[in-house]
């Protein structure tokens, strides 16, 4: 039975299938289906689990030789008309020659009032990544995509993924990666899930290589949220259950859980307050909503977190400082015990 915790954004994913390596047909290559978008519903685990985590977010584990060719600059996102302005993702772990590369990309949502941040690697094609790494039981490589939206349809890319153990291959898919017909979408981030065998617990090197469609025709690429996700051994990883954290702005405490003096003002929130566990006089770290929601998220006060600040934009050098001392975030704290996790 799935339950649930309201603390914060989360969502593990369930899932059913695998394939062990004796199983494989007796050739130089497999192929799997493609599913084009994540499925959350499922059975339960061959292991004990139900639940999908995420094993290897490929991006954390990036190093220079495992790039080719070896980009010498990051690239200009000219074309991208519907991006806000990139920054180097703050909380970063990659080396220095490649942190130019990590980025926060916002794109534009069709109403022109949403935008859909990400975390991804943004490089020219062509380009080949490598990684060394064990995978999970029923492996999935999944990712958000997007690229070059102001060459309208133009600039498609050829993305091949190899598996290969001691020089043979096991695994290979190729598929093309294309531009949207126009500016704006209302998906501008292309999800792609793509089915891996399972290969034995020992390491495999997986090869993605991106390869632009038609010469002279190389698109400047976003590469969202790399990663393998699949199921863990027990005890392993994300439990069976979903975390959501909700944060209202400036809501007295009179509208809404036992203090309330108006009675059908939230009713929903009202029916989990009597579920749980709620406090008639609670304590915030600041009168201001900066502070107070980084007080939440990191369990520390301004004084400690480093986090105080008097102006209504936070200077650069404080903003610095605080990623500079990597804060404990829940949102950090969730992704690396192997959820999923997004925020709204």
């Amino acid at each position: 039975m799935k339950r649930w915790m309201i603390l914060a954004l989360a969502l593990p994913v369930a899932v059913t299938g695998c394939t062990s390596e004796s199983a494989l047909p007796k050739a130089d290559a497999v192929s799997l289906p493609v599913t084009k978008h994540v499925s959350h519903v499922g059975g339960q685990g061959t292991d004990g689990t139900s639940k999908r985590s995420v094993v290897h977010r490929l991006i954390d584990t990036l190093r220079p030789d495992n790039v080719s060719p070896f980009p010498t600059r990051a690239p200009a996102l000219k074309c991208f008309k519907n991006l806000e302005p990139a920054v180097i993702n703050p909380l970063s772990s990659l080396p220095a020659s490649l942190r130019q590369l990590h980025r926060r990309a916002s794109l534009n949502v069709e109403n022109r009032r949403r935008f859909e941040m990400r975390d991804s690697l943004s490089f020219s094609v062509d380009r080949t990544f490598r990684f060394d790494l064990p995978l999970p039981a029923r492996p999935q490589l999944e990712f958000f995509y997007a690229l070059d939206p102001c060459r309208y349809g133009g600039g498609a890319v050829n993305m091949t993924v190899t598996l290969t153990r001691q020089g043979r291959v096991l695994f290979e898919h190729t598929m093309t990666l294309k531009s949207e017909k126009n500016r704006l979408s209302a998906e501008p981030w292309k999800e792609v899930v793509i089915p891996l065998p399972f290969l034995g617990e020992e390491e495999i090197r997986l090869d993605v290589a991106f390869k632009a469609a038609q010469q002279g025709q190389e698109p400047d690429f976003l590469w969202a949220q790399p990663l393998i996700s699949g199921l863990k051994k027990p005890n392993g990883g994300a439990s069976d259950t979903n975390v959501l954290f909700v944060v209202i702005d400036a809501m007295r405490a009179d509208t809404v859980g036992p203090a309330r003096t108006y009675e059908e003002l939230a009713p929903t929130m009202n029916a989990l307050f009597k579920k749980g566990t709620s406090f008639k006089r609670a304590y915030s770290t600041s009168n201001q909503t900066r502070h107070s929601t980084l007080g939440m998220l990191t369990g520390q006060p301004p004084t400690i977190g480093g986090f105080y600040s008097g102006s209504w934009v936070t200077p650069k050098p404080l903003r610095d400082a605080f990623y500079g001392r990597k804060p404990p975030l829940l949102p950090m704290i969730l992704g690396k015990a192997g959820y999923y996790v997004s925020t709204i």
